[in-house]
């Protein structure tokens, strides 16, 4: 967003190289914690769609590039477009972007609480507009279930917080680059998008073994909401991310184990030919060994 906002104009702060040449721009941010004023560079960054545009050209330029842009700054795949519905596409890409940039990385849990989040806002958002019928039998009974989870009396988990706290982060500057852009995807009703409470005892009660599919039970919008929107996250992120350091240095110590039983293996079989062997040394062979 701070490419965008000093695209072509002259900024105050300009980071230099070695020989001198502008390296990209600057920008000071400003917080505060407790009477304590901080300060922080942050890089203006412009991705390869946005380079050539300036700000007062942005209301000119086609829909397609300004999604591009707003997709590219995001760094997810065109496809999660056709993945959820219109109003959710910038949620879930936001959760994309959170999920590869938070710091710690976000669990697995953590994900599938704040997605249940979304479900919950969408159930009572569904309620709410269902006219003088009323919502269907399964919507109301997730939600008056789902409402109890949520009221139930808890601690705070400090850490847990600052992970969701970087995601409505994430969503507010969202929000403003979409904006910015002209709105190339809707702009959600934040209203029905998060709730703290509600994703903080989601999180616990996932914990407790409690799957989604079972809290969710019993409503088929719910639970087809949540595989879509889950489906659509994970597929935006390598097939192992979730997976712990520790499983990974197993699995990089079985297969290190499994190469030496190989190896051991190997040397208790009859020796083949030089000429069957494929290795880096086949083209030192001379055609009359």
């Amino acid at each position: 967003m701070y490419g965008l906002l000093l695209n072509g104009r002259n900024p105050s702060k300009v980071e230099k190289g070695a020989q001198g040449k502008n390296k990209g721009l600057l920008v000071e941010e400003y917080c505060r914690h407790d009477l304590t004023l901080g300060k922080s560079q942050v890089k203006a960054v412009l991705t390869r769609s946005s380079e050539s545009l300036s700000l007062e050209a942005i209301a000119e330029v086609s829909l397609p590039v300004r999604l591009k842009i707003l997709l590219e700054t995001l760094g997810v795949k065109p496809c999660i477009v056709d993945a959820v519905s219109s109003h959710l596409i910038l949620p879930v890409a936001v959760t994309c972007y959170w999920l590869t940039h938070s710091v710690p990385k976000p669990k697995l849990m953590q994900l599938q609480a704040l997605l249940m989040g979304i479900v919950y806002g969408e159930l009572r958002r569904l309620e709410c507009n269902a006219g003088p019928r009323g919502p269907t039998d399964d919507v109301k009974i997730a939600c008056d279930r789902l409402w109890r989870m949520r009221v139930r009396q808890t601690d705070m988990d400090i850490k847990l917080a600052h992970i969701f706290c970087q995601w409505q982060a994430c969503i507010q500057m969202s929000l403003y680059l979409n904006q910015l852009l002209c709105n190339p995807l809707q702009q959600p009703d934040i209203s029905w998008l998060y709730s703290g409470t509600f994703v903080h005892q989601a999180f616990r009660e996932l914990k407790q073994d409690r799957s989604p599919d079972f809290l969710l039970s019993g409503c088929t919008v719910a639970c087809r909401l949540f595989k879509d929107i889950l489906s659509a996250v994970l597929s935006d992120v390598p097939a192992d991310f979730f997976q712990t350091r520790e499983k990974k240095a197993k699995k990089f110590t079985k297969q290190q184990k499994d190469g030496r039983s190989k190896e051991r293996r190997s040397d208790t079989e009859e020796p083949l030919s030089w000429r069957n062997i494929n290795n880096r040394f086949s083209l030192l062979l001379t055609d009359d060994e």
